[in-house]
């Protein structure tokens, strides 16, 4: 594939990165930005194009006429639409662009088909919506679906008080019945790694549970026994981000409660959410925070344009009481340093919008790719069809090494989790859960094996 993109901020950046892995990939850059495109150009191996992309000129030295996918996530709406518009009428068949104007999509003014853009994708959107699954599960620090809608992915920190603590993943296997569903990952620390049946689990460890969406609440009680109720949510900043995020959890059956500095912007946003108490408070003071009354059926969510001031009143809200947590960094640095200060749910839009980006762009090779958070994860989901020869093979004569693991099996109804006995099916949904340094001997296994499938 060659694949063309436009803006190498903090979405084009990742993109890149994780892109310029894939051998099978070639890839164009373009930025107007000459330090963001030397930065590429240093540590990236791809072609990187000073130059504005709305200049015909700069597409087309970027081999335009070439180009299979064109990715467009400049900070602007502006420049996204105006270059989307422009490559697809020099011939890019398909296009993915960054618009957050939700008013250009509303009561049918454009239509993607007008635009000519095969999928919009919108970072604070993915924020708010991605905060309020989290929030309808005790305990969860993140939840990803798949295209198969009735598996989730949700990650649950394991507390030291827990009786499975201790525990080999065969004990709690055996003791618990785990048929129901499988600890496909770990996260200790700062090291993700794919588990075995003689994997110990550890207070604190990060869990990454494969189960149907069904049974996500019954199950989630292993992790999370006895959860409080959430009542309140408190929404610190009022940007864009905490916007979208307050609208998001108007859904949930909890009160909706914004807090937010700027008297100006607390007003402009008062006209917008008319059911939802705003207070204008700088709850970076841990006097106005105290007065907020936080407790265990609270969710404090800190959500200003400041990295700082998100970390600082998340802790401080931790501090006083609250159960769960939130913080949203742009910085991927800040990620693991916020969860090692017990933070259990720290969210990155960019991050977000860049995964949700490569799962539309693998779409076709595999059915989903997922990978959560900054760390070393990824987990995908395969159909296997007749020109798969794994097709009627256990998987103990697969061969499978070490760090990969098919962890589920949706075949038609059922969820199977496998043992080594388990033959594999035409039509088994599989999904297999491995590390992103783990590809590599993916695509290895699948090249000696049959298994028809480029990463």
């Amino acid at each position: 594939m060659n694949a063309l993109i436009v803006g190498v901020g903090n979405i084009g950046y990742h993109l890149t990165r994780e892109l310029s892995q894939q051998e099978q990939e070639n890839i164009f850059v373009i930025d107007s930005d000459p330090e963001r495109i030397a930065a590429v150009a240093d540590h990236l191996d791809v072609l990187a194009i000073h130059g504005d992309a709305t200049n015909p000129e700069i597409l087309r030295k970027a081999g335009i006429d070439k180009i299979d996918t064109a990715i467009v996530v400049t900070d602007s709406d502006e420049v996204n639409l105006a270059v989307s518009m422009m490559v697809r009428k020099m011939g890019v068949p398909f296009i993915i662009a960054r618009i957050r104007r939700d008013e250009w999509f509303s009561d049918s003014l454009f239509t993607l088909d007008d635009l000519g853009i095969q999928a919009v994708i919108h970072p604070e959107l993915e924020l708010a919506q991605g905060l309020a699954d989290i929030l309808k599960i005790p305990g969860a620090s993140r939840v990803a679906r798949f295209s198969d809608e009735t598996l989730d992915l949700v990650t649950m920190r394991l507390d030291r008080d827990l009786p499975i603590a201790g525990k080999t993943l065969k004990e709690v296997r055996s003791e618990i019945g785990l048929d129901l569903f499988l600890i496909s990952g770990i996260l200790r620390g700062d090291d993700f790694f794919i588990p075995d049946g003689d994997t110990v689990l550890q207070g604190d460890d990060e869990c990454y549970l494969l189960m149907p969406r069904d049974l996500v609440p019954l199950l989630a009680n292993v992790f999370h026994p006895s959860p409080v109720p959430l009542k309140r949510a408190l929404v610190f900043g009022l940007g864009y981000k905490g916007l979208k995020i307050v609208q998001a959890l108007r859904a949930l059956e909890v009160d909706v409660v914004a807090i937010e500095r700027d008297r100006a912007l607390a007003e402009k946003r008062s006209e917008l959410l008319t059911a939802v108490d705003i207070f204008c408070e700088d709850v970076t003071d841990p006097v106005n925070m105290r007065e907020l009354g936080l407790g265990p059926s609270d969710c404090f969510i800190a959500a200003t344009d400041e990295d700082h001031d998100n970390s600082f009143t998340a802790l401080l809200a931790k501090r006083m009481g609250c159960d769960r947590v939130a913080a949203v960094v742009e910085s991927t640095d800040s990620i693991s340093l916020l969860k090692s200060l017990g933070i259990g749910i720290v969210l990155n839009p960019y991050l977000m919008a860049a995964g949700r980006i490569l799962t539309i762009i693998m779409k076709g090779k595999v059915e989903s790719v997922i990978r959560l958070g900054a760390e070393d994860a990824e987990f995908i989901e395969m159909v296997v069809t007749s020109k798969h020869r794994m097709t009627g093979t256990p998987l103990r004569k697969l061969r499978i090494p070490k760090g990969i693991l098919i962890a589920c099996i949706v075949r038609g109804e059922d969820y199977i989790v496998p043992y080594g006995d388990t033959v594999i099916e035409e039509g088994d949904r599989l999904f297999i859960a491995t590390t992103r340094s783990g590809r590599g001997k993916i695509k290895g296994l699948l090249e000696k094996s049959p298994w028809k499938w480029s990463l």
